[in-house]
């Protein structure tokens, strides 16, 4: 186990944390504090506390080591390995409009994400999200095309 050299003090890294409204930075900058107040603590155990892959926070604390704070909460643009994903209060809204009958397909949700959450989700991925994940089942009304 490497140990790393943090370098700000607890209340910095808070303050950072809490005044920042990228979800991404915050979970870093949190996965750094959890580090400063528990040293001795293994990444993997650090993993398992903030529900992500050892291999995840190597690479969180390897970015901190080589660019500071800087490099720790560079965060790579749409389109990377970062996917954005509906936070809980857009998830309790999208189940409301599946219950109240405003979405019937995921077509439909996939359109109601894009307008609402500003999320451009291919028709798999919502289709797993919403099964998967919220244990939602829709009808699959997407246009075919029927060979003769």
């Amino acid at each position: 186990m490497t140990r790393i050299e943090i370098i700000e003090d607890e209340k910095q890294i808070k303050r950072l944390s809490q005044t920042t409204n990228n979800e991404n930075k915050k979970i870093r900058l949190d996965t750094l504090l959890l580090k400063k107040v528990n040293p001795t603590w293994s990444n993997t155990r650090i993993a398992t506390e903030i529900n992500a892959n050892r291999r995840t926070v190597e690479r969180w604390f390897s970015l901190y080591e080589t660019g500071g704070i800087k490099g720790l909460c560079k965060t790579q643009r749409m389109g990377s390995r970062l996917r954005k994903t509906l936070n809980e209060e857009q998830q309790n809204e999208l189940k409301l409009a599946i219950e109240t009958g405003k979405i019937q397909s995921y077509q439909d949700a996939r359109v109601w994400i894009l307008m609402q959450c500003g999320i451009a989700m291919p028709y798999k991925n919502a289709t797993m999200f919403i099964s998967k994940q919220m244990g939602i089942s829709l009808s699959a009304s997407r246009t075919r095309i029927v060979k003769k």
